[in-house]
């Protein structure tokens, strides 16, 4: 299983210091909790606190990192000549994906993260770049969290 690399475990060791281990555990229980209870409406997930999304990226952000590791390189894999320079990551979390999409390509340039959530979105920003080489824009989307926009695929011209 891939292991994130040392820079950001140290980075999440740092955000984690700041809070209590108790604390973090009772977070951690909290969101669990909610998760697995099939009666939760979770299409309107009310706006973090900053302990809950310092709890969220200490203790998921490995294994997503791991998961999303796993999947990239069974792509790579899959496609030995795909080399993307963009990363598009929606949901973003504190960047798991983009630290493994980063890890994993070496061709990545470019990473667009976007996440509604405004205190996720700052522990993003606490956290180090995932690469040197890619640079990233890192948008809140709090701001139209309540409304329903339409994404629509352009066609791809040629």
């Amino acid at each position: 299983m891939p292991v994130p690399p040392p820079k950001l475990m140290a980075a999440l060791d740092d955000l984690a210091a700041g809070v209590s281990a108790q604390r973090l555990a009772a977070e951690v229980d909290r969101w669990q909790a909610r998760y697995h209870d099939p009666a939760a409406d979770l299409s309107h997930a009310a706006q973090l606190r900053p302990e809950q999304a310092i709890a969220y990226a200490v203790y998921r952000m490995p294994a997503t990192y791991a998961a999303t590791a796993t999947a990239l390189s069974a792509l790579a894999a899959a496609i030995p000549n795909l080399a993307p320079a963009t990363l598009l990551d929606l949901g973003s979390g504190a960047g798991a994906a983009t630290w493994a999409a980063a890890e994993t390509f070496a061709s990545l340039q470019e990473s667009i993260a976007l996440e509604r959530d405004p205190e996720m979105t700052a522990v993003a920003r606490r956290l180090p770049p995932a690469l040197d080489r890619v640079s990233g824009q890192l948008a809140d989307l709090s701001a139209i969290k309540n409304s329903r926009p339409l994404i629509w695929p352009s066609p791809a011209t040629a």
